[in-house]
């Protein structure tokens, strides 16, 4: 079975779609398409359910179960798990991506180097997944570099705090005291950044 849409995909269309109406009408499009397709295959009569970010071995069950049924649907459930389950894995290291991405364009604008529009979309990326002061002043300067090479402007942003492990902790306590949804976006941002900074 080939999937007309991936899970990764429809999230990278997600992030994209941030402040665009076009892009996201297509996008909610697509996930209609996913979750009705979702919906129809893993009804309360399956043998297993939508748990894409459970375990290996939940994926590896779904893929027996297919193997010894010859079902189609069968079939259909295990690719979809199996392709939830790689999108979990690799945004849970997606902060080592960030971070990679973050110095190489950091080196080519140091060095002067020419800058293509895939790096711009590479930054737009960054600063539409972690949108803190720093990466969002990177986009700029990347953005700025490829239209107006001459107008590059290289310096850094002004110095940022580092985010420490205790404003991780401060932001949960916080948001377990009042899990009002403003104090969960704070815990949920300060540990993105937490964690693209080379947190653990």
């Amino acid at each position: 079975m080939k999937m007309e849409i991936t899970l990764a995909k429809l999230k990278e269309m997600e992030l994209m779609s941030r402040g665009n109406p076009e892009k996201t009408v297509a996008y909610k499009l697509k996930q209609k398409r996913y979750d009705d397709m979702v919906s129809s295959l893993f009804t309360a009569e399956a043998p297993i359910m939508y748990l894409p970010s459970k375990s290996e071995e939940y994926v590896q069950r779904a893929e027996q179960i297919a193997a010894e049924s010859g079902d189609p649907d069968d079939l259909a459930r295990a690719v979809i798990l199996r392709d939830g389950f790689e999108y979990y894995e690799a945004d849970n290291m997606k902060h080592l991506d960030w971070k990679e991405t973050r110095s190489q364009l950091k080196v080519k604008l140091a060095s002067g180097e020419r800058l293509s529009q895939r790096d711009v979309l590479a930054a737009e990326r960054l600063a539409r997944a972690n949108s803190s002061v720093n990466n969002i002043a990177l986009y700029s300067q990347v953005k700025t570099g490829y239209e107006n090479p001459t107008e590059c402007v290289t310096e850094e942003p002004a110095p940022q705090r580092k985010v420490t492990a205790d404003d991780v902790e401060k932001a949960r306590e916080e948001a377990q005291r009042n899990p009002h949804p403003r104090n969960m976006v704070k815990f949920s941002q300060v540990r993105r950044e937490f964690m693209a900074e080379g947190g653990e």
